[in-house]
């Protein structure tokens, strides 16, 4: 029945896009989806993102742009993300964890409201591109 047909789309979907829609939360549904690559959240009203974000095991790529989102859980730092696009929100900090994402490309923070960074930035080794234009940062953490 209706479960088993979730259950196959679970297995088989890589991409789903939810942009420009009117989610005020990330569907908690959506997080059961553990083969899933790229998940599309553009202009929505996103507030927050569930700490069972941690069940998409698969996520290479997330787009959060232009949400409501006034912090990242800890969660989306232990994903095996490459690009994490995250302007046009309302975060003052970024996880501390941030720093352990190895497989990270781009990272797109800007237009936020971010005043200071993780001290473990640095440890970004495949970082690419990087932006935080649009912040409130007066100065950058110090390489150890």
């Amino acid at each position: 029945g209706k479960t088993k047909i979730i259950n196959n789309f679970v297995r088989i979907i890589k991409q789903i896009h939810l942009s420009r829609n009117r989610f005020c939360e990330l569907p908690e549904e959506i997080t059961t989806f553990s083969f899933l690559e790229t998940l599309l959240l553009y202009h929505n009203t996103i507030r927050s993102i569930p700490e069972s974000v941690k069940h998409l095991t698969s996520l290479t790529y997330l787009d959060l742009r232009s949400n409501q989102l006034a912090s990242l859980p800890r969660e989306i730092c232990f994903l095996p993300l490459q690009v994490l696009l995250v302007s046009n929100n309302r975060l003052a900090a970024l996880p501390d964890e941030l720093g352990r994402m190895d497989r990270l490309t781009d990272l797109d923070a800007s237009y936020n409201q971010l005043s200071t960074l993780p001290a473990r930035i640095g440890e970004l080794r495949s970082l690419r591109s990087f932006s935080l234009r649009s912040n409130q940062l007066m100065y950058l953490p110090r390489g150890e």
